[in-house]
């Protein structure tokens, strides 16, 4: 009787997808993006969201190189992608975006967070400093 139980139990707890995993982590990096450049024009200062690649982490820091303290962030002020979850760099577009006081960015950006076969790809728009998130298909 346990046995069945724990099979229907098991049957009916939804799994996190890889393309779950990922919509996530891109709704998170997409935050501390808003969040930057939010603070970026509040200051009238430049912030930088920082990703790095190799890593898989990133995080929000000031022109003077101090990070903002962020809800999850480590001592250092990263934030990392949970296992299993890779960002990729596309060729030909930046993977850091420093937001300015005009609302603008330094220019365009675009990076892929992977696991597996899914993905999603970020991207800042240089003009406006609009940050999205989309699967790819």
């Amino acid at each position: 009787m346990l046995v069945i139980a724990t099979l229907l139990f098991a049957m009916a707890t939804p799994r996190t997808s890889d393309r779950d995993l990922c919509g996530a982590a891109a709704r998170s990096v997409v935050g501390d993006g808003a969040r930057a450049r939010s603070y970026a024009a509040r200051t009238w200062e430049p912030i930088t969201l920082d990703l790095d690649v190799a890593n898989g982490a990133w995080r929000v820091t000031r022109q003077n190189g101090t990070w903002l303290d962020l809800p999850g962030v480590n001592a250092n002020g990263w934030r990392q992608l949970d296992p299993g979850l890779k960002f990729e760099a596309i060729q030909g577009y930046s993977t850091d975006s420093v937001f300015l006081p005009n609302g603008r960015t330094s220019g365009e950006s675009r990076v892929l967070i992977r696991s597996g076969e899914e993905a999603w790809l970020l991207k800042v728009e240089s003009l406006t400093g609009r940050i999205t998130a989309d699967p790819e298909l």
